[in-house]
């Protein structure tokens, strides 16, 4: 069975049935109305959404930025076999058990693997932040851990409040305020990493422009001499051998008119 991220993107693990049948009268607070946004380790900065454009998550440099790669398994672009090593190898630093099962499959199901590899769009991101901001990926990867962590520990406490092992709840309350607001330094953390990137990026965009307007009459005479000497059109053979001119328009200078259907 394949583990649940690598079908549905979701870095959770799967519920046990204990787990599902928890009831909702076991905890104790009353549920807050559900925030419709995203949570704030996935909210990209104002520049656009995550891994858009030519910098950081978030950032877009310019309209004429090259942006980054497609994700492979997206917009119909393969992964080189570098790159399959290397999203197996995030995968297995958060989580081990996910390497292995993956090179298993790589092994002996490869239309499983690329299944798992084409659906999960978080740990491709992932990919993309340790090739080029390893700092940032550092982060992001014991953000995700954290985030799993708080998750297994609210599941710890409703159990805990269903089992009515008032003492164990508490304990496992503590370890969440706790872990919670490390996160959220965590969190500060990597927005300061990206705006750190942001100002790397921006400073580039300065430079280049600086160089182009110290360069502005070289470059507007690149410009004239492309329009005096534009490239030769495309040709085509004709049938005797000769090469004559593609055109794209009705023969010019021919008054010959084109037989009718009736003749």
């Amino acid at each position: 069975m394949l583990p649940v991220f690598l079908i549905d993107d979701d870095f959770e693990s799967e519920p046990s049935a204990q787990q599902q049948s928890v009831s909702e009268t076991a905890v104790v607070e009353e549920p807050r109305k559900q925030d419709p946004r995203p949570p704030a380790s996935e909210r990209p900065l104002r520049g656009g959404p995550p891994g858009s454009g030519g910098g950081p998550p978030g950032i877009h440099l310019s309209p004429g930025s090259s942006g980054p790669r497609a994700h492979p398994g997206r917009r119909g672009r393969s992964a080189s076999p570098e790159e399959l090593d290397l999203f197996i190898k995030v995968a297995g630093e958060l989580n081990p058990k996910w390497q292995t099962r993956l090179e298993e499959l790589r092994e002996t199901n490869q239309e499983g693997f690329q299944k798992a590899v084409g659906s999960s769009r978080r740990l491709w991101r992932l990919v993309d932040l340790h090739q080029r901001w390893p700092s940032l990926y550092k982060l992001r990867v014991l953000e995700t851990k954290n985030e799993q962590q708080l998750k297994d520990l609210g599941r710890g406490y409703r159990e805990a409040m269903q089992s009515e092992d008032l003492q164990g709840a508490e304990d496992i309350l503590e370890q969440l305020r706790v872990l919670a607001l490390a996160q959220v330094d965590l969190q500060v953390r990597v927005r300061g990493e990206e705006l750190a990137a942001m100002a790397e990026a921006l400073e580039q965009l300065r430079v280049e422009m600086i160089g182009e307007l110290e360069q502005r009459s070289e470059l507007a005479e690149e410009l004239v001499q492309k329009h005096l000497n534009p490239p030769p059109r495309p040709e085509e053979h004709s049938g005797d051998g000769s090469r004559q001119q593609l055109r794209l328009g009705p023969e010019s200078g021919s008054s010959k008119k084109r037989p009718s259907k009736d003749s």
